[in-house]
């Protein structure tokens, strides 16, 4: 090796050493800037913590009055845009296309009506037998006539009818006598009530 490369080596090597003890030596130095530098950070993070909230209750704050103060408009608006579709699709009268779905809407409520009552005339004997039928399984009885239901002997207490009628009674005028006499017939009692 010759001399200038020797003379190169050792300053490289003085340079070297001279610059690791220069980071040794700053090392404090960086440790303390790094950490006034997080904490300058945590610090205004902190403090942005407590400005979001206030500035998401500002908004949120802002939104509800805008929103509020604007009920008005809103509310005129939807009735104006109701009143239109109210407009386009009310229904007076029968559509004009003979194949529409809505063929025949202005008679479908009195055509429902007209359907149940005539279903209701045509079994008023069904029904009618179905009250016998419900008559004769009632059972009556006469009161001190028969045993008590613990076969002691003991006369069961008096027997009350009520008969609650709904509607016009002269409807029924013919069937009602018939139905309470099935009823007393049922029950074993052969006087006239």
């Amino acid at each position: 090796m010759t001399r200038e490369t020797e003379v190169a080596r050792l300053k490289g090597r003085l340079h070297s050493e001279e610059l690791a003890r220069g980071i040794v030596s700053g090392v404090d130095a960086v440790r303390a800037a790094s950490a006034a530098e997080r904490a300058v950070i945590i610090e205004r993070l902190e403090f942005l913590t407590g400005e979001s909230w206030q500035w998401g209750y500002n908004i949120g704050s802002g939104l509800a009055a805008g929103i509020e103060s604007q009920y008005g408009t809103v509310r005129d608006a939807a009735g104006n845009l109701a009143a239109a579709v109210r407009g386009q699709i009310g229904i007076r009268s029968e559509p004009k296309d003979p194949n529409s779905p809505l063929r025949g809407i202005t008679e479908w409520g009195s055509n429902l009506v007209k359907t149940y009552t005539d279903g209701i005339y045509q079994n008023l004997d069904l029904a009618s037998s179905a009250g016998g039928a419900l008559a004769t399984r009632l059972s009556v009885s006469p009161s001190g006539g028969q045993e008590g239901a613990s076969g002691s002997g003991a006369a069961p207490a008096p027997v009350t009818i009520n008969l609650t009628v709904t509607g016009d009674l002269r409807a029924s005028e013919a069937t009602l006598p018939s139905i309470l006499q099935r009823a007393v017939f049922a029950s074993d009692l052969r006087e006239p009530i």
